[in-house]
């Protein structure tokens, strides 16, 4: 089951860098290099945005899918 939620925010990550990279502007690289977004930003930031007015089921596939790719990291 986490593996496949960490498949699924993989997806949801590739589909938003396809469409960044479509629009000329990589999420990952701005106009001096590397972003300085570190994975515990990007992740909070992320938990935000698909946290209010989400079911809590909604809710715990993001944390799981969170903790797997970080786990996964390290």
């Amino acid at each position: 089951m986490v593996a496949d939620l960490a498949g699924e925010f993989g997806a949801e990550l590739v589909r938003a860098i396809r469409a960044g990279l479509a629009q000329g502007a990589s999420p990952m690289y701005g106009l001096r290099g590397p972003s300085k977004l570190t994975w515990y930003d990007f992740a909070t930031e992320y938990a935000r945005a698909h946290w209010l007015g989400h079911a809590a089921k909604s809710r715990d596939e993001v944390s799981d899918a969170l903790t797997a790719i970080t786990l996964a990291m390290c």
